[in-house]
């Protein structure tokens, strides 16, 4: 993405001022406490601005920060989804977008956090449910996962470089969007993922799009995961990436000392080893021929609480509390605000602002900066 110059930014704040009142640099520069020579040459983009005469500036044209950093062209997503989005995912769209803009100023403020590179995955784009399959293999062989269980799917979207923020739009029909341009980064609605396992699987769905779909000029708008072929093959990948067959393989013999799966218990206790519904080992089960068809479609006829009963085991329940803060939010977005509120190059009610949606993570995120 290519941000704005330093001609860009002086133009925007001149016409910002322009706009606040101040017809004369001379006056803008007695406002600030700065020299008419140094205005002029900001506003011209002959002098770099820096972090902290910006936030100055921004303050005195009561602007945000981001305002002046935004590139406006770049900064527009790409809108291909494939059907009309309603209104109220639209509202998700566009906030999305917002939030697109605050993580690009934050990167701007605060280039000197060193954060970790992300992990590169050289994949080809897999166009078949073989080479689906052998992608996920691969992707957690690079992230060395080994055959059990994924674990935090939110760390392993952070080391693959997708930001992922969660937020609640009850109103919306979608799942999940994945927006590939200017920033990686999914939108999770957590009304319509409001379980554990059903969270996973839409993350690992999502990183398909981010790791395969990057030089898409398209927004992928997931509604039921199952709508087009590059969601099927989004939901093999999503399938081995959490469940590889040499894990479920080596759960069985383990658990059941058998090589197929021969009743509900067994499939429950698969999904429930690795974290993804029952709906979703049934139907894994089926496809790695460790269960058959006919079998499975009987086995979802049941109900999920006899068979957590049986088992010993809790049945998985609706999220009712709000998911820990570097789940909510990305944690690149947070160790930024962090770093630059340290830095004094943002002030608390700037924090605030950035994280307006949510009070809580703000006081957080200050308690922990104080």
């Amino acid at each position: 993405m290519l941000l704005p110059t330093d001609r860009d930014i002086g133009a925007r704040v001149k016409r910002a001022r322009i706009e606040a009142g101040y017809k004369s640099e001379d006056a803008f520069a007695k406002a600030l406490g700065m020299s008419q020579p140094t205005i002029s040459r900001l506003e011209s983009g002959a002098r770099r601005m820096g972090a902290a005469e910006l936030v100055r500036i921004a303050e005195m044209l009561r602007r945000p920060p981001e305002h002046f950093l935004d590139d406006e062209t770049s900064l527009v997503f790409f809108r291909d989804s494939g059907e009309p989005l309603s209104p109220e995912t639209d509202v998700a769209f566009r906030w999305l977008e917002d939030f697109a803009q605050r993580l690009e100023a934050l990167r701007t403020f605060t280039p000197k956090l060193k954060l970790p590179a992300p992990v590169s995955i050289a994949t080809p784009a897999p166009m078949s449910w073989e080479t689906a399959q052998a992608a996920a293999v691969e992707v957690r062989q690079r992230l060395d996962l080994g055959h059990g269980p994924a674990p935090d799917m939110f760390a392993i979207a952070e080391r693959l470089g997708c930001v992922v923020v969660v937020r609640d739009f009850p109103d919306a029909d979608f799942l999940a969007m994945y927006v590939p341009r200017p920033i990686g980064m999914t939108l999770i609605n957590s009304s319509k993922n409001d379980r554990t396992s059903r969270q996973r699987f839409t993350l690992a769905h999502e990183l398909f799009h981010h790791l395969f779909d990057r030089a898409r000029r398209q927004v992928f708008v997931d509604f039921d995961l199952f709508a087009q072929r590059r969601d099927e093959l989004a939901n093999v990948f999503a399938a081995h990436f959490l469940a590889p067959r040499e894990g479920v393989e080596a759960e069985l013999k383990r658990r059941f000392g058998a090589a197929r799966a021969e009743s509900p218990e067994t499939a429950y206790a698969i999904g429930y080893f690795f974290a993804i519904s029952f709906e979703a080992a049934c139907y894994h089960l089926t496809n790695l021929g460790f269960a058959s068809p006919q079998a499975t479609a009987k086995w979802r006829q049941v109900k999920r609480s006899e068979l957590a009963a049986k088992l010993g085991v809790l049945p998985e329940q609706r999220q009712t509390e709000a998911l820990p803060l570097e789940q909510r939010w990305p944690p690149e977005f947070i160790q930024r605000l962090r770093f630059a509120l340290d830095a004094r190059l943002i002030d608390t009610a700037q924090v605030r602002r950035h994280l307006r949606e949510d009070p809580q993570a703000a006081d957080q995120v200050l308690v922990a900066t104080a």
